[in-house]
């Protein structure tokens, strides 16, 4: 149950002994995630020395075939969990056990530091509400229908997964709501990439959902890169003429940019912002986008690489 509540990243689990990293599952067939899976093992494995003093410990493959946890973490949980089979003998005496214990430190905040690095951080919410949505979230390239679906959490509407660099597509789908696809996302080293995800519900046309909104006139179409380097642009729709203000913030919701477009006709416009020309600065970390006009403000989140 706590597994599934809080949905862990990465797990480890403790055993003796043997001096190896297990991971799941088999080889053949491999899992969806079998290079990130092996990375990893091969990453915790390495900065454990044998207690021998020669070699480290070895990343190995479970058979996953004897209701092991490391496999249900994995399937049903979506945890990359590792077992770690310490020592050279079942019970090492207490300062043995002690030095043993200490040789661990590294692999463990390399996991820890792993979690921060690579992957996707999505932020699912209602078009309408702004209500955050358990929503299901399906990755093309690395499904397999055998793993449970993985979906975001009801209190926040976040779905975090790790995965290797390299660009990936996103199917979201809630009962109740239009499924969105979102392509082309790149994600790089270093840190997790930020997605924005808003799901319309079925039956409601997008002019039908913008009236829902307290009379809104706004849409906003895409905003990207995200993160950006040193410009980015805007796309947004007006279902009615209306003047329209592009604000840029820091943390503490300090003006960094301000754009004023005046009157705009309704219908899509395209804005690039070039944040050489800001008032300070940027350095790299979260922003705050907020478009406003006559009767509606939406605030975005941007990262600067």
């Amino acid at each position: 149950d706590l597994a599934l509540a809080q949905k862990p990243s990465i797990s480890l689990s403790y055993h003796t002994h043997g001096e190896i990293i297990i991971y799941s599952w088999r080889d053949r067939p491999e899992a969806p995630d079998q290079q990130l899976i092996l990375s990893i093992a091969t990453g915790i494995a390495q900065r454990i020395p044998s207690v021998t003093g020669s070699g480290t410990y070895q990343p190995t493959v479970s058979n996953c075939q004897n209701g092991f946890s490391r496999c249900w973490m994995y399937t049903v949980a979506g945890s990359l969990e590792y077992t770690v089979e310490c020592a050279k003998e079942f019970i090492p005496a207490g300062e043995p056990a002690l030095q043993i214990a200490d040789q661990h430190m590294d692999a463990a905040l390399y996991v820890l530091e792993r979690v921060h690095d690579a992957g996707v951080t999505l932020h699912i919410t209602d078009a309408i509400t702004g209500d955050p949505l358990a929503a299901q979230v399906q990755i093309p390239e690395i499904y397999d229908p055998i793993l449970t679906p993985r979906t975001s959490d009801s209190l926040h509407g976040r779905f975090d997964r790790i995965v290797l660099p390299g660009v990936y597509n996103f199917q979201i789908t809630k009962d109740g709501y239009q499924t969105e696809i979102i392509t082309n996302i790149e994600v790089v080293d270093g840190r997790p990439t930020p997605v924005d995800v808003q799901l319309f519900p079925k039956a409601v046309s997008t002019q039908d959902i913008l009236l829902a909104r307290q009379g809104g006139n706004l849409l906003i179409n895409n905003l990207y890169p995200n993160p950006f380097s040193s410009e980015f642009t805007i796309e947004y729709t007006l279902y009615e003429d209306s003047p329209v203000r592009i604000r840029l913030s820091n943390l503490i919701g300090q003006t960094l940019m301000l754009l004023d477009q005046n009157d705009q006709r309704s219908g899509t416009h395209k804005v690039l912002i070039k944040t050489r020309e800001a008032e300070v600065n940027l350095q790299p970390g979260l922003y705050f986008l907020v478009i406003e006009t006559s009767n509606l403000r939406i605030t975005k989140r941007l990262i600067k690489g």
